[in-house]
């Protein structure tokens, strides 16, 4: 490339820069359209995948009327909690959980399926949650959180509840624990699904009772589901646990990344004895 050529070249591209810059200022001072709001059809974009030939006798299996199944049994712990009940859900040995075992031996039933009957499972004693409530506080702030549910098993605080230093445990392992102080204090965990909403890295890497093993008072865990959902988890007996959702956890992260934050936790439970869970057999 001689001189001239890049000179020219050189001029081309400041006159064009200035062009955008220009273009930028304008339409900066014109009104801009409103931005529409454009929502996902998730019923129509599953993925669907064809099936191999050795698995065409599965071609019968419909997707979205086995779907309508899952409605009916999500609709039942909807109902759940709409009655009221603050731990809500197809929890065992409760009135939902019994709803769902007619719901399923009457499909049985209409597909003509025969002996259709009930296998009674007793249950051991339960600490069963019946109230909670968790705040965060730090550099000024304090939060409410809209997700709180307490962990499958988790103690009772006093009646008065906790108040206790929260520290960051990241995936709960050796290695996130490593040099941090969790004696006396809350341990907030993050946990993601795997390999599907309902097991999570924290079940299998032992975090909730690699914590507790190090002296933790109590226990936060977010599984890293989008939205602002959570799930109740199995946690440690003997202490006070809760989950939180993605959307809440994030807000809480950012006022720990300002600084100290203390937590405000209670958790009331009863002590209930001769639950029965079944099974549906044929």
């Amino acid at each position: 490339m001689n001189k001239c050529h890049a000179l020219a070249c050189s001029v081309l591209l400041i006159a064009c820069g200035g062009l955008a810059l220009e273009a930028q200022r304008g339409r900066g001072n014109e009104p801009q359209p409103d931005v529409k709001e454009r929502r996902i059809d998730l019923e129509s974009s599953f993925v669907r995948f064809p099936l191999a030939p050795a698995d065409a006798a599965y071609g019968r299996i419909n997707g979205d009327r086995v779907k309508q199944f899952v409605n009916e049994i999500a609709a039942i712990s909807r109902k759940d909690r709409d009655r009221g009940n603050k731990y809500w859900g197809r929890i065992a040995g409760s009135e939902a959980d019994r709803e769902v075992h007619d719901l399923v031996a009457s499909k049985f039933r209409e597909w003509g399926l025969q002996d259709v009957h009930f296998e009674p499972v007793a249950l051991g004693p339960q600490n069963v949650p019946t109230d909670w409530d968790l705040t965060a506080s730090g550099s000024g702030a304090t939060l409410t959180f809209k997700t709180i549910f307490p962990t499958q098993g988790a103690a009772a605080t006093p009646a008065a509840g906790l108040d206790l230093d929260l520290v960051w445990a990241g995936f709960g392992s050796e290695l996130d624990l490593a040099g941090r102080d969790v004696r006396g204090k809350i341990v907030f965990i993050q946990a993601m699904p795997w390999p599907n909403g309902f097991q999570q890295t924290a079940r299998f890497n032992g975090a909730l009772e690699r914590a507790v093993a190090k002296g933790a008072a109590a226990l936060l865990v977010n599984v890293g589901i989008p939205g602002n959902v959570t799930q109740s988890i199995g946690g440690p007996a003997g202490t006070a646990g809760f989950t939180i959702g993605s959307e809440d956890a994030t807000q809480l992260k950012a006022l720990m990344e300002k600084g100290p934050v203390k937590v405000h936790a209670r958790l009331s439970t009863e002590r209930r004895t001769r639950l029965m869970d079944a099974n549906v057999c044929l």
